[in-house]
């Protein structure tokens, strides 16, 4: 759950332009001029030959003037026009874990995608489900232990409920203890935004929980999220028996960041999140999405980790597409391409899926497309 800063195109939380107004704006130009090229034909030859897409909540819209983790929702209405979208550009959809095989075996012109969803929310079933039935596509949703057993809380959510209603917030970001401010939307987004770089840190778990035992002091139970919103194993072992097109992928035990834990905790996260896939549906994942997934929570030790814990691939959330020597020679560093929920339109949507953003990111970063 990260983003790439400079298009706003991400699936995580934190500071990032795309929710300022100014931001959005600038992002939305980019893209805007993107499809145009798109459709202009300019790249076409250069066609990606497989996506990998994620989500995270999909349902019905709900505003709030406070909403930091806006990106990360998007309609079911928003998810049929994306698939539609795809499917009449020629993208043909397919399970992650045989995309390898498809790339590598399929036809030399067809282009693939997949889709993922992260942490395993209910409305995952409730509302992306039908959408993805309706045009027949598969897709992985990676689970956390720590989520499915309420034994872990997601600090996002309980920043974003106890910023919502407090004019102030105290906490310590590593420095002693600060009271700030939080009587307006932009203080709030501020304070957000200094949580989100503290928790992201080697002492994340530390203060992980004391986020939580603020909120508990503020009569906020940070576990009524996770108990209300993610599916438990029961859950998710009857909804992988009884529904073809869905296959659960592993997401650690903790979702830490895990380029910030010690190498036998490393070990234990990747091993520990396959063996407990494997106990709810009887067979042992092949994909894993790295926490966060950013360049700061996943680097080569993490992708070497993924490959001896025996994972066919790994994604994470670094924008990007793919091409066959890429998905050959880096299996375990996959990027994938954020449906923002700031940028729910299907020109969008044909924008990114025709690589021309990634490959002027490339080209500013003094890497080759």
């Amino acid at each position: 759950m990260q983003h790439d800063r400079r298009w706003g195109i991400e699936g995580g939380v934190g500071t990032t332009l795309a929710r300022h107004s100014l931001g959005k704006a600038a992002v939305a130009a980019a893209l805007e001029t993107f499809h145009l090229a798109s459709r202009a034909g300019i790249g076409r030859a250069r066609r990606p030959r497989a996506l990998i897409f994620t989500l995270h909540h999909v349902r019905p819209a709900v505003r709030a003037p406070f909403a930091p983790n806006a990106h990360l929702e998007v309609t079911p209405e928003f998810l049929d026009v994306a698939l539609s979208s795809l499917i009449a550009d020629g993208f043909k959809p397919v399970r992650l874990e045989d995309l390898p095989d498809h790339v590598r075996d399929g036809n030399a012109s067809d282009s693939y995608f997949a889709f993922t969803l992260d942490d395993g929310y209910r409305n995952n079933r409730d509302h992306a489900l039908p959408v993805f039935k309706r045009h027949n596509v598969p897709h992985t949703i990676f689970v956390t232990r720590g989520f499915v057993e309420r034994t872990h809380t997601a600090w996002w959510e309980t920043a974003a409920t106890l910023l919502r209603d407090r004019n102030a917030l105290t906490y310590d970001f590593g420095r002693g203890l600060e009271t700030l401010p939080t009587t307006t939307i932009a203080l709030k987004s501020l304070a957000f935004a200094r949580l989100a770089a503290a928790i992201r840190s080697c002492h994340q778990d530390e203060r992980i929980e004391a986020l939580n035992v603020e909120a508990r002091q503020a009569a906020l139970e940070p576990l009524d999220f996770i108990d209300g919103e993610i599916m438990d194993s029961a859950e998710l072992a009857v909804l992988v028996a009884s529904e073809p097109l869905v296959s659960l992928g592993a997401h650690s035990l903790t979702h830490p960041s895990l380029a910030h834990v010690t190498p036998e905790r490393l070990h234990a996260e990747l091993n520990g999140s396959a063996d407990y896939i494997g106990e709810i549906t009887g067979k042992r994942p092949a994909t894993f999405a790295y926490p966060y997934g950013s360049v700061c929570a996943a680097g080569p030790r993490e992708f070497a980790a993924s490959g001896e814990a025996g994972f066919k691939l790994a994604v994470t959330t670094q924008p990007g597409v793919i091409d066959p020597a890429g998905l050959t020679l880096s299996p375990f560093s996959l990027p994938r391409i954020s449906l923002n929920g700031h940028f729910q339109r299907a020109r969008y949507v044909r924008a990114l899926a025709s690589g021309l953003p990634f490959r002027i990111m490339k080209r500013r970063s003094g890497i080759e497309a």
